[in-house]
């Protein structure tokens, strides 16, 4: 791979920091870790990740990654209206109910204005291979690098639609992510919402449609967050298998629901009840 650039902008709010969490960065390594990730999930085996990434354990000698990756914030905004606001309860508002976490994350220091990165923001991400790897591989990673910058997104609650973004260079209409989506077999679209019309805070209507989703979700299955379930778990650690996403299209922002059971272990993968009827309701309307 020679050098390539990708122009990447934000469609949600970042909440991505380094040691100081009341200043937001776009870093490097959070980058190479979300690539790893879908590398891994559009079904990368241990030997082809260690090859492209590095690596420390195997059982043999440690491995610098063959990939290089550089990022420039080019246009960095942080507008307080972009922190929802609410009367009441914010629980009782499907985006309240989203943003909760964030809210109170590190004693409320990443909710102001300085901590996070508005839609809009933008950075220029770098990509190059410091040495050659194997053909298959270097496809893998060209097509990781798509489904990220369609899919993908950086920072805090990065499954529940925070730091999504777009490949400002990819101009896809509804029609095309979803005919692209359909041809991969390693994740699934669980559920599409409304397309909502392009406008400033057309993120906001998305992320309420998803917000929304998922409490009926927790609701009707009785889902608990000590629960070993596809939306996770606090102990032990387990990162949850849907992804709540705004993704970016000509006609709008569309709100879906990614299911990528690659993130579960074998005994919360297969045949889990919320799953089928996630899919059933979502068959029944498509």
């Amino acid at each position: 791979m020679n050098q390539v650039s990708y122009p990447l902008e934000f469609i949600t709010p970042c909440f991505c920091a380094g040691a100081d969490q009341s200043h937001a960065e776009v870093r490097a390594p959070a980058i190479r870790g979300q690539l790893r990730w879908w590398f891994r999930v559009l079904g990368g085996i241990p030997e082809q990740e260690r090859r492209v990434f590095g690596g420390i354990g195997g059982g043999g000698a440690p491995a610098a990654s063959a990939l290089v990756v550089r990022c420039n914030v080019t246009r960095r905004i942080s507008d307080k209206r972009d922190l929802p606001t609410w009367q009441g309860n914010a629980a009782n508002d499907p985006l309240g109910y989203l943003c909760y976490f964030a809210t109170v994350s590190g004693e409320g220091r990443r909710w102001q204005q300085g901590a996070f990165l508005s839609p809009g923001s933008a950075f220029t991400l770098a990509l190059w291979m410091r040495r050659p790897v194997l053909a298959a591989e270097a496809q893998l990673l060209e097509r990781t690098v798509c489904a990220w910058t369609r899919l993908g997104n950086l920072g805090m609650r990065a499954t529940r639609c925070f730091g999504a973004l777009r490949n400002q260079g990819d101009q896809m209409t509804e029609h095309d992510f979803l005919s692209w989506a359909a041809t991969h077999t390693t994740f699934r679209l669980a559920e599409k919402g409304n397309c909502v019309p392009h406008s400033p805070r057309a993120w906001q209507e998305a992320m309420r449609q998803l917000g929304s989703f998922l409490k009926g979700l927790r609701k009707d299955r009785g889902l608990k967050g000590k629960d070993s379930t596809v939306l996770g778990c606090s102990d032990p650690r387990l990162s949850s298998a849907l992804h709540l996403r705004p993704v970016w299209v000509k006609e709008g922002i569309l709100p879906v629901v990614i299911y990528a059971d690659t993130a579960l272990p074998d005994d919360v993968r297969r045949g889990r009840p919320e799953v089928e009827a996630l899919f059933a309701a979502s068959s029944a309307r498509g």
